[in-house]
């Protein structure tokens, strides 16, 4: 299969714009940096797609309209993890007073559904933002 990957060690951002297509359906997406940020604007349409820096910020813009049924799974480990894409159903986060900032958000249907996406978001000393696009 095809595998789609973007990395950058250098420290520059990465400005993906990621489109998972029904044709790409279980096709990994990687994005990621060691000293930079990762933005990326995305139509989920199934499969695995991962973003992650290591000293950088990342951003999800997702198209919750076009999308299948998703599961996203963030975690920042000395950052903030910032939820504002709407509609999605709270499974676990992390307690304000926890450095540790996680979360873990569904879309109603994601259990049953035939075809879903996972997005797996982390940082170990950056900022998650996950929005609309």
């Amino acid at each position: 299969g095809v595998r789609h990957e973007v990395v950058n060690n250098s420290g520059a951002a990465i400005s993906p714009a990621i489109v998972v297509t029904p044709g790409a359906m279980g096709t990994p997406v990687n994005a990621s940096t060691v000293n930079g940020s990762v933005r990326s604007n995305m139509v989920l349409a199934g499969g695995t797609v991962r973003l992650s820096s290591g000293n950088g910020s990342v951003r999800a813009g997702i198209n919750r309209s076009k999308s299948v049924p998703m599961q996203i799974q963030a975690s920042s480990r000395h950052g903030a993890v910032k939820m504002d894409l709407e509609g999605l159903e709270t499974i676990q986060e992390s307690s304000i007073s926890s450095m540790h900032k996680s979360g873990t958000w569904r879309s109603k249907g994601f259990s049953d559904a035939k075809v879903k996406a996972d997005l797996e978001i982390e940082t170990r000393n950056g900022t998650i933002v996950i929005t609309e696009d």
